[in-house]
């Protein structure tokens, strides 16, 4: 059995629902949201959906739908949990809708002027990036222009000093064989000092 609304219908804030009661997954398709969501809402005491006879499915009236919609849209706005409640609950105690839509206008006024304050600090950052993005794009065609002399030269290895037996002393068979012989670029060994004596 559905919850009577109390006299009341649904906030005109809310929109008109398009059913007087809903199940859990009705609700949830129309409001696109999740079961799971409806059921964090029921936990936090949002809505109160009435059971079924069974005790097991339970049976949201259009009166529950108008607080959902006001509760997600309090979410989409940034408003806290408590807020949500303050404001959904003013529907159903004094001062009523009234109370309800004016307190909902002063919250919307406060979450307009911080909407324009973060705006504006955005602009603000995305001129920088716009800023920064040209530098960047400007001096890789600097670099892209330069002349090749500029590139960084290939560094040549230096030449490595002959070796071998050509290099050393002249040995005894290229004096025989008529060579001019060339001073000696090792020291003379102990032994060819003795026998010179």
């Amino acid at each position: 059995m559905a919850r009577a609304t109390a006299g009341r219908s649904p906030s005109a804030l809310a929109g008109p629902p398009t059913r007087d009661s809903y199940t859990v997954g009705q609700l949830a398709a129309e409001l696109g949201v999740t079961t799971r969501t409806l059921r964090f809402y029921e936990e936090a005491g949002i809505v109160t959906p009435a059971r079924t006879g069974s005790g097991s499915a339970r049976v949201y009236t259009a009166r529950d739908r108008a607080r959902l919609v006001l509760a997600l849209r309090g979410k989409r706005f940034g408003m806290s949990l408590a807020e949500i409640r303050e404001i959904v609950d003013m529907y159903d105690a004094e001062p009523g809708e009234a109370g309800q839509i004016r307190r909902l206008l002063a919250s919307l006024e406060t979450l307009r002027a911080d909407l324009l304050a973060r705006q504006s600090e955005l602009a603000r950052t995305l001129a920088e990036v716009d800023d920064v993005s040209r530098r960047c794009a400007s001096r890789l065609d600097e670099l892209a222009a330069a002349p090749a002399a500029h590139a960084p030269r290939r560094r040549t290895s230096a030449p490595t000093p002959a070796t071998g037996p050509r290099s050393g002393r002249v040995t005894a068979g290229a004096v025989a064989r008529g060579g001019t012989a060339r001073a000696s670029t090792a020291p003379p060994s102990p032994a060819s000092g003795a026998k010179s004596r």
